[in-house]
């Protein structure tokens, strides 16, 4: 039973430090550029995605997939950055538009190429 409790506890510490870190960022990336990033979860799933696909495919710890999850996520947001960039007029409502629309476009191509299957790392 204490086994059970503190296996809880962990994971309720892991969980909460995983969403503590996205906010972060969407706070970083709001207090920086003055935009309100709705990609950002899209963001986040093409990172775990990565990393799930360079673990499965070669077999290596999922920790050695970060650098590989961090620079493909880095190539996106600036790409993302370079069009929310463009914004002059307007640039808080239509950077929530454009955002939103990335985020969409994001999920539909992750749903594409990994489908909606459950997927676990060992």
């Amino acid at each position: 039973m204490t086994e059970l409790i503190l296996q809880a506890l962990f994971s309720g510490v892991l969980i909460g430090s995983v969403y503590a870190l996205v906010a972060l960022g969407l706070a970083l990336a709001f207090g920086a550029m003055r935009i309100i990033n709705l990609a950002h979860g899209e963001l986040v799933l093409l990172a775990a995605y990565m990393a799930y696909l360079v673990e499965s495919r070669t077999g290596l710890d999922p920790y050695f997939a970060i650098p590989l999850a961090l620079v493909v996520v880095a190539a996106a947001s600036f790409v993302l950055f370079l069009l929310v960039d463009r914004i002059k007029d307007h640039r808080e409502l239509n950077s929530l538009i454009l955002t939103f629309a990335i985020g969409i476009i994001l999920t539909n191509a992750i749903l594409l190429v990994f489908a909606s299957d459950v997927r676990t790392t060992a």
